[in-house]
């Protein structure tokens, strides 16, 4: 189509019209057609992950050029840079309409593969060993996920995405992963109140990171991705009922469906894009952003998987004439451990000097990269800088005020030395609190 909008949508929908289509059922295309348009929904995904992290870097050597306190306006390279990352997320957003979110939402793997060799081309950073092998066996799963993940072409009508809703395995997805999320919530404010008060408690610098990082994408990243997929499928009716009036199909806009998603939606990624911005100032941006990534990817690829039952077909996975059966569920599963264990090792462990407190001098900074997606500092989070300057100057204040109730007086004793007492003055006191004269 003109448009470049998957042909299978006016295909489920005429055929839904015709009564041809089962309940529950949904047309693909051929199997000459089906894999180009998922093809395109890769390629898509695979271009906004590069360029949004393209994007996230310029923007951090724009805010680099003009300082912090300037305008970020007024460097052409941020400029430039917000653009990229601007068209790059909306090209991934509409890769949710060509290719199943199993398939697109581990190529976010790319984004931190690309900012490694971003970083030591523009930057000369370093690469160590550990982060090759990490960008090896992240290329490696990202591989294997697109060609053994569940790449069949598959749209749907406004009525199947409402009856995703009453899949009891849905429901009960949700009940399970929120109870957990509020666990990990729970347990991170423990030791998240422990380190305020100076003490860590056993192995925080592990515990603490990993339960933020859950938390924040069961609830956030993983729903996120959910609706932005049904998002992306309602706007794509849209624009064939604009093209075919007479399509057997309701306007998206004129359901309670739509207003649904787009609420859940807006939602879940404002709580995605605050914990993500939050975690730099919380802990080292280099360990944290990758554990984030990482929890993205595995909860996104089975929220996704168990709300548009886009698992149903691993088994049938057909190579080269074979049948796997259930090897395609072998190689899928082995493929998105490779990522995950991937980005783990791109990042660096984390510090445990960095994390015990925040009282301690050897505090955390945040990231000026691309992982701040570019936010100008009042839009980000306090660092553990301020939290400890603030510390700092309450302590002086507190102690300039016991200077001031019981000021220090010198005199010279009897064997010519000189002696320092504090006495509190009269006029330090209130009337009735003024010590009695001898």
């Amino acid at each position: 189509m003109a448009t470049g909008v998957p042909r299978c949508a006016v295909l489920n929908a005429s055929e839904a019209a015709s009564g041809e289509l089962g309940s529950g059922e949904s047309l693909g295309g051929s199997e000459s057609e089906g894999p180009s348009m998922v093809v395109i929904g890769v390629i898509m995904g695979l271009g906004a992950s590069v360029a949004i992290n393209i994007g996230q870097n310029l923007q951090a050597l724009g805010l680099q050029g003009v300082g912090k306190a300037a305008n970020p306006c007024t460097s052409r390279t941020w400029v430039v840079g917000m653009t990229v990352f601007i068209v790059g997320s909306f090209v991934n957003f509409a890769a949710f309409s060509f290719a199943s979110s199993s398939v697109l939402v581990p190529l976010e793997a790319v984004q931190l593969i690309v900012n490694v060799i971003f970083n030591k081309l523009v930057n000369n950073a370093p690469v160590s060993i550990r982060m090759i092998i990490g960008v090896v066996l992240a290329v490696l799963g990202t591989c294997l996920t697109v060609i053994f993940g569940p790449n069949d072409e598959r749209c749907f009508t406004v009525a199947e995405m409402e009856g995703f809703w009453s899949q009891p395995a849905w429901w009960f997805y949700l009940v399970g992963t929120f109870s957990f999320s509020v666990f990990c919530y729970v347990i991170n404010r423990k030791y998240h109140h422990a380190q305020l008060l100076g003490t860590p408690l056993p192995h925080s610098q592990y515990v603490a990171p990993v339960t933020f990082a859950l938390s924040s994408a069961l609830v956030g990243g993983a729903q996120m991705i959910v609706h932005s997929k049904a998002i992306a499928e309602l706007f794509e009716i849209i624009v064939l009922k604009l093209q075919h009036p007479n399509l057997h199909e309701p306007l998206p806009l004129t359901t309670w469906y739509f207003y649904v998603e787009f609420a859940l939606l807006s939602v879940c990624g404002v709580i995605w894009l605050y914990r993500m911005n939050e975690s730099l100032g919380l802990f080292d941006p280099l360990f944290i952003i990758p554990l984030m990534q990482s929890s993205y990817i595995l909860f996104g690829v089975v929220a996704g998987g168990v709300y548009y039952n886009e698992f149903g077909t691993l088994s049938n996975k057909v190579m080269f004439g074979v049948n796997l059966g259930i090897g395609g569920w072998f190689f899928f599963l082995g493929g998105l451990a490779c990522i995950l264990v991937g980005l783990l090792l791109i990042a660096p462990p984390p510090q445990r000097a960095a994390t015990n407190s925040l009282g301690a001098e050897a505090h955390l900074t945040r990231l000026p990269s691309a992982y701040s997606g570019g936010l100008p500092d009042e839009f980000m989070p306090p660092t553990r800088d301020a939290d400890i300057e603030r510390n700092s100057t309450q302590r002086r204040h507190s102690q300039d005020s016991r200077q001031r109730i019981c000021p220090v007086h010198t005199s010279t004793d009897d064997s010519g030395g000189i002696s320092s007492r504090q006495t509190p003055r009269s006029s330090d006191f209130p009337m009735s609190a003024s010590p009695a004269r001898a």
